[in-house]
């Protein structure tokens, strides 16, 4: 049987660690999410997790740690 079809929260995490873990999103990822935000939801979709993944990376290189 066919795998049913993934929700957008499901499809907005599995691209968020998928971008995050490797320098390619699978192919299953994006085409999840294309389905799920479609045209300029996608971008902005992208935009946001690359604007997280880089103050992540930044956070980590400086060695600042969030409080509490």
């Amino acid at each position: 049987s066919a795998e049913p079809p993934i929700k957008a929260g499901q499809a907005a995490v599995n691209f968020s660690r998928d971008s995050s873990d490797q320098t390619r999103v699978a192919r299953w990822v994006w085409d999840a999410a294309a389905v799920q935000f479609p045209g300029e939801e996608l971008t902005q979709l992208v935009i946001t997790i690359a604007g997280i993944n880089t103050w992540n990376r930044v956070m980590i290189a400086s060695g600042i740690t969030p409080p509490g």
